[in-house]
């Protein structure tokens, strides 16, 4: 809050000028060549975050007679800047044990049941277009396993004067076994 938006795209055309409109339908055909203000060099993709917003908007404002009120028209579009880079990533390999979870207070990890879970992540830097692929294998575990769910969270980090306002956000969840899944099958 009190953070002005920065403007990353500024272009106004007017597609027609003062005049009536005779009755009916009447197009004005349009285009816009989609650039960054000076200053800025790049555009970014749309994204739509806790903390932090890209939005493209296109704005359509119809000034009618002096005492009739002018009518407006906003739509939000996508943009999905293009990128030449190739995703240059390699496999990372995963482990779960009760001594690795973070979400445990340590002197409760004792009274966890004994397990081993191992898996890869085929890619960390993976473009949203692609799909997110690995596997995991339940090495060891004294008790049944009832399901096995990989769930995608975006974590959005904002720095400000008072510290980092971190704020995490469930994108997907799949479950990928159900049941007591076989021991060391990928």
């Amino acid at each position: 809050d009190g953070v002005e938006p920065l403007r990353l795209l500024s272009e106004r055309v007017y597609v027609s000028t003062g005049g009536k409109v005779g009755a009916g339908k009447t197009k004005f055909p349009f285009e816009l060549l989609i650039a960054p203000v000076k200053g800025m060099e790049r555009l970014y993709d749309t994204y739509h975050g806790v903390y932090v917003k890209t939005v493209y908007e296109l704005s359509i404002n119809l000034t009618r007679g002096m005492l009739s009120a002018p009518l407006l028209c906003r739509q939000e579009f996508i943009v999905k800047v293009p990128s030449s880079e190739k995703y240059k990533s390699r496999p990372v390999e995963f482990k779960l044990e009760p001594d690795s979870l973070e979400n445990v207070h340590k002197n409760s990890i004792e009274r966890i049941t004994p397990f081993h879970i191992s898996g890869r992540f085929n890619r960390l830097n993976c473009p949203i277009t692609d799909p997110i692929t690995g596997e995991v294998t339940i090495d060891s575990s004294a008790d049944a396993v009832h399901s096995i769910e990989v769930q995608l969270v975006r974590v959005e980090s904002v720095a400000y004067k008072d510290g980092v306002a971190r704020e995490a956000t469930e994108v997907q969840n799949i479950q990928i076994a159900e049941g007591d899944v076989a021991r060391g099958l990928p």
